[in-house]
């Protein structure tokens, strides 16, 4: 939607006599600062775009994203966000975050809340990368957030300011949402407002948001997929879908049902590692659906496993012949060590003996 597409959108929408919407209006000494983040359900941020357009624009303009029509299941990880290998796996200090422009988070489960604590004034955009994405309190943005992820939970208030300028070029006024079709059984969804992206798995249908258009249904060749995939994110969701999967087969499952569908293309993932990451979900779900207790065991031909079994053979000989390397070591360094002490225990004795000299001659 260019400008002359805005300019004809606002005309049929002033046409209209509409009310105003409800955003409060602020003068300052840079200009007219507006807050629409306490607009109701049925009250339209374009409508007041539209407004400010014809007045001549204003300073900043401050709104929210829209939250959640259908609730979305919060799963408990257990070990799976708890465990100190995902916690600490960005392994960066909260100051070295801070600094960065451009911060990318992988994780299993992250709270949206805990980002105003690893940016900073220079944060320019935060991608996050995980399995489950959600919010326990509200928080305010100032920098692009796109979040790539399985559950998105946007329950609570996500807002954000912006110059008038950026918000009329970026069309952040625009509430976009695409389903895009992968598989029969997985459909995911694209959502863009103002400074945030979402590329989650699509709900099932239900309640729609009132006054909202139906999304569009894409196929994947009609859409940009180049910020979908990332061979780390997907990584650490594998090691999670394995960890959790003694006590949590069916959270299991879904993450890598989820994972195994988007990664089943090669030409589209054009990552064969990544594309070999899909592979491992998909044996997860098998033996999810067997229902019994498989093992991973390597499929390997006779030669390969005689390759394999001379590498470990070297591989244990050299470290048997380093580890009699440092035996000789430890036991030239304690004999070393005992020369030492007896050296020692003859200077004592010296010492005794010339103090017991030095009284007699007293």
């Amino acid at each position: 939607m260019g400008p002359e597409n805005n300019q004809a959108y606002c005309q049929n929408w002033l046409n209209q006599q509409p009310s105003r919407p409800s955003c409060s209006h602020t003068d300052t000494d840079e200009g007219l600062n507006v807050d629409c983040s306490g607009l109701g359900p049925e009250e339209s941020l374009p409508g007041e775009m539209c407004f400010l357009q014809k007045a001549g624009g204003c300073n900043k303009i401050k709104f929210k994203f829209p939250l959640d029509v259908q609730e979305v299941e919060v799963a408990d990880f257990g070990i799976g966000e708890s465990a100190l290998f995902f916690k600490d796996f960005n392994g960066r200090s909260v100051e070295y975050s801070k600094l960065q422009k451009s911060l990318t988070l992988y994780d299993t489960k992250i709270d949206l809340a805990t980002l105003p604590g690893l940016t900073g004034n220079r944060t320019e955009e935060v991608y996050v990368q995980a399995d489950t994405v959600y919010m326990s309190s509200p928080m305010h943005l100032t920098y692009k957030l796109f979040i790539n992820a399985r559950k998105v939970s946007i329950n609570q208030a996500l807002s954000m300011e912006m110059d008038w300028q950026a918000f009329i070029d970026d069309e952040a006024w625009t509430n976009q949402e695409k389903y895009i079709y992968i598989d029969q059984d997985l459909t995911v969804r694209y959502r863009k407002f103002g400074q945030v992206e979402v590329l989650d798995e699509a709900p099932n249908q239900g309640k729609a948001r009132q006054g909202a258009c139906t999304p569009g249904l894409f196929n994947l060749t009609e859409v940009d997929t180049s910020r979908w995939f990332d061979f780390i994110g997907s990584n650490i969701n594998y090691v999670c879908a394995r960890t959790i999967y003694d006590t949590n087969p069916e959270l299991s499952a879904s993450i890598s049902k989820f994972q195994a569908l988007r990664l089943q293309d090669k030409d589209l993932v054009d990552n064969l590692r990544l594309y070999m990451t899909g592979q491992k979900f998909k044996r997860i779900v098998e033996q999810y659906n067997a229902g019994t207790d498989v093992y991973n065991v390597p499929t390997y031909t006779l030669n390969t496993v005689k390759e394999l079994a001379e590498v470990m053979y070297d591989k244990l000989s050299r470290y048997r012949d380093s580890e009699e390397a440092m035996e000789g070591q430890i036991f030239s360094s304690q004999l070393s060590v005992q020369a030492m002490q007896a050296q020692f225990s003859i200077a004592e004795q010296q010492q005794e003996m010339y103090f017991q000299l030095e009284q007699v001659k007293s």
